[in-house]
């Protein structure tokens, strides 16, 4: 559960499905369903909050911490687990600026989502 919880392009699809989904909902439904594409919002901030926090998911809580906490000098060549830690570090980085991202946009679609019924009336 925890790996998939890691899984970039899921949390992404997950999250813009559902927008984009209850959009199209609420859209044909008429205009007292605007309440849905409201809801969604909350689940694109949920994913963009999992994704800014994706280390702790991908490693688990410990081993982040000791991650955090190690000083390695590393070798001469960067043996294959250096290379694939380098990697999932580059991830982590990009996960936590989308995830920034979905949070606000999340979180803006949450709080106003309602209001769009009414500018498209």
């Amino acid at each position: 559960m925890m790996k998939l919880l890691s899984n970039i392009r899921l949390l992404i699809s997950v999250a813009l499905f559902s927008v984009v989904t209850s959009f199209l909902v609420s859209f044909f439904r008429g205009q007292w369903q605007w309440h849905w594409f409201g809801i969604s919002g909350s689940i694109m901030t949920i994913c963009g909050v999992i994704l800014t926090i994706r280390p702790i998911f991908r490693l688990g809580l410990k081993k982040r911490i000791k991650a955090q906490n190690t000083i390695d000098g590393g070798s001469l060549e960067p043996t294959p687990e250096e290379t694939d830690m380098d990697r999932q570090s580059d991830l982590d980085h990009k996960a936590s600026q989308v995830g920034a991202v979905l949070a606000i946009l999340g979180t803006i679609i949450w709080g106003y989502g309602d209001l769009v019924g009414r500018l498209l009336n």
